[in-house]
């Protein structure tokens, strides 16, 4: 599968609800509270559980509260538009979708025109959530939902599985013109679940079954809407998922997104026969695309076996070890380990299993930032040696993601924070943090002078223009370990000329290519504000230095106020300034 289809894959998962991506979906029931007052009026919206099956007879209380003397309905009712409504909306507000008018259901004379209702909560509609239907809707007209004339309604059966959003409406509203009452319940999260086999009649059991099936074989929109359905079937719908995912027609996209879809199912039945293959799968995929989402998903099966599987492939992926469909796929197929650790990590820290201490070694050694952040949210190092002695190169290497800054920090404040390695802030200044753990680590003895020295050179190029207190820290540790070659000797530490001297130092030391450091410079050119004059000599200087005598900055004393604009609109003539890579 292209990492296109992947991205496109996950998208339409994300948008659709997070049930297959977030397999700990929880929704956990509260005590309903009612909404804001309206002229004395509010409204609450309830069901018994947060978390129910379709079909399952579920009641959705809707409740009025009185505590003042106002009507809810005007006298004159009979020239107005009313109406009691449920709006249903997904966690993200991409999905809305509005009930038929419930007035009929209410109960009593609550809402007759000109009478107020007596003091306190009462109880205003029981409607069984079965019973609703809901109509999609984008926009709204005078305040209300606005409901295309062709929009069908969907039976609550009918809804895809996954986390809702229920609040109740009451309006009353002068003909064609906005409301003049409106009222509106909280918000009340359900998690709505997928009917299962076992609640079914054979006949209905296996209706559903082929229409799903049907629809899934369309491929990714189709499996969205009926992928939780079929999990739902369980052992019995495992045979044409199994001869679904098996299907392999190369160019037909439908075909490899219904396999994927089929895949995802099976992971969610809790059958020991789609476990079995999945199992095999992992050792042998149809196509090399599936990897990702086998590793992924995999996760919903539970399974110690599967995620013990995962920690052993990834470790040979990893350490570049033969993986177990080479055997029959050829050695050049190797490499679609490596494309599926991503997500095995992810499996892996979802269930709160760890990955092998040579699997972390291994990824220091790769060099890919991503990947060995995504690993090290799922490791857990056999002692705090251990993970001091694997992530340490870290600092001497080169440049260090900020990303992947705070996921080695993480890793390190929890293993080895017993041994005296500075806690973690997630909410703090990482590059203050990284700071601190270099100098720590000189401290313990782990870093010398010279590797302290390097791993707090890359730090410099990633200080931001504006972190002035920061800078003066860095300055200072520079100055007491980098030696007579650092521009810095004496404190106290003075703002900007001692940092320009020592980023332009860092510059000269890094060996970066000379992209990369021109990119540096002009990327503290980009700003609104004006620079003292100490940075902008020191900008153009190293400019001059890194692009050569084409860079139009005369030798000897420099005019900023001419030299400054001069130098930077050709800057901006050269393509400098056009391109992030440039």
């Amino acid at each position: 599968m292209t990492h296109r289809l992947l991205v496109a894959l996950v998208l339409v998962l994300g948008s659709a609800g997070r049930a297959w991506i977030d397999y700990d979906d929880v929704v956990v029931r509260k005590d309903p509270v009612f909404g804001k007052d309206f002229r004395s009026l509010a409204l609450r919206l309830s069901t018994a559980a947060a978390d129910f099956e379709q079909d399952s007879g579920q009641e959705v209380l809707i409740e009025l509260r009185q505590s003042g003397t106002a009507a809810v309905l005007p006298a004159d009712e009979a020239e107005r538009q009313s109406g009691l409504l449920v709006v249903l909306t997904d966690q993200k507000g991409g999905l809305m979708m509005v009930s038929q008018d419930l007035l009929e259901a209410v109960e009593g004379d609550l809402l007759q025109p000109g009478k107020a209702p007596p003091a306190g909560a009462a109880v205003l509609c029981r409607v069984s959530f079965d019973a609703l239907k809901f109509s999609r809707f984008e926009a709204f007209e005078n305040g209300l939902p606005k409901v295309a004339p062709d929009a069908a309604p969907v039976a609550s059966h009918a809804l895809v599985p996954q986390i809702y959003v229920l609040r109740a409406i009451l309006y009353s509203a002068p003909a064609g013109r906005r409301p003049d009452l409106a009222l509106a319940s909280e918000a009340w999260p359900i998690l709505l679940r997928p009917k299962p086999g076992a609640r079914m009649a054979a006949d209905e059991r296996e209706a559903k079954m082929r229409r799903w099936l049907a629809k899934m074989g369309e491929g990714a929109y189709g499996g969205i809407g009926v992928s939780s359905q079929l999990a739902a079937l369980g052992d019995v719908a495992v045979d044409p998922l199994i001869a679904m995912a098996d299907r392999d027609e190369p160019g037909k996209e439908a075909v490899r997104e219904s396999r994927i879809w089929a895949i995802v199912t099976l992971c969610n039945t809790g059958s020991p026969r789609a476990e079995a293959y999945i199992r095999r799968r992992l050792a042998d995929p149809v196509d090399f695309g599936d990897l990702a989402f086998l590793a992924w998903h995999s996760q919903a099966l539970r399974s110690p076996e599967v995620t013990a599987l995962l920690v052993r492939l990834a470790e040979d992926a990893a350490c570049d070890r033969a993986m177990p469909w080479e055997a029959t796929r050829g050695a050049e197929t190797r490499h679609h380990g490596r494309g599926m650790l991503e997500y095995a990590f992810r499996h892996l820290a979802s269930v709160g299993a760890s990955i092998t201490d040579p699997t972390a070694a291994a990824l220091v050694a790769l060099n890919q930032e991503k990947l060995l952040s995504f690993g090290l949210l799922a490791w857990r190092p056999a002692s705090p040696e251990r993970a001091l002695e694997t992530l340490q190169p870290l600092w001497v290497r080169g440049p260090v993601h900020n990303n992947l800054k705070k996921a080695v920090l993480a890793c390190l404040a929890q293993a080895a924070g017993g041994a005296g390695f500075p806690a973690y802030d997630r909410e703090g200044d990482i590059l203050a943090q990284w700071l601190a753990a270099s100098l720590w680590l000189r401290q313990a003895g782990r870093l010398d002078d010279a590797s302290l020295t390097a791993a707090l050179r890359w730090l410099v190029l990633d200080v931001p223009r504006e972190a002035e207190a920061f800078q003066a820290d860095l300055v200072a540790a520079l100055a007491r370990c980098a030696g007579d070659a650092f521009p810095v000797q004496a404190p106290p530490v003075r703002l900007p000329r001692d940092w320009v001297a020592t980023w332009r130092w860092a510059l000269a030391g890094a060996g970066l290519p000379p992209a990369a450091a021109i990119r540096y410079c002009t990327t503290q050119m980009r700003t609104r504000d004006e620079l003292p004059d100490e940075v902008r000599l020191g900008l153009l200087l190293e400019l001059r230095r890194l692009i050569g005598a084409e860079f139009p900055l005369p030798a000897g004393e420099v005019d900023l106020e001419t030299a400054w604009p001069t130098c930077g609109q050709w800057l901006v003539d050269q393509g400098y300034f056009s391109k992030k890579d440039n």
